[in-house]
């Protein structure tokens, strides 16, 4: 789901989603704190929902001026980042052999 702003949140259309994904993967390229997959991480936990959430974002802390695809490495938020976090998590749902 491509989320193009967070005000207003989208919550109807993401609540089926999160009610069906066993696992969901947030990615933004801002802030971990009060994004994106925060809110998604309290629309799991205010529905009770037993997915588990992966989310990728910047720190929350002071980033260094730099190349985009530099910063996005050192911020665990590139492709290879991304994919070697939340490849324990697909295969504990099965998704992926280990």
């Amino acid at each position: 789901v491509n989320i193009r702003w967070i005000k207003p949140f989208p919550e109807s259309d993401l609540l089926p989603l999160l009610k069906q994904a066993g696992l969901v993967v947030t990615f933004e390229e801002n802030v971990i704190t009060g994004g994106f997959g925060a809110r998604v991480a309290s629309m799991i936990c205010d529905y009770g929902l037993s997915s588990k959430l992966y989310r990728a974002a910047v720190p929350d802390c002071f980033m260094r001026f730099g190349d985009k695809s530099d910063l996005c490495q050192e911020s665990h938020i590139d492709a290879e980042s991304v994919y070697s976090a939340i490849r324990p998590y697909l295969a504990s749902l099965a998704l992926e052999s280990p």
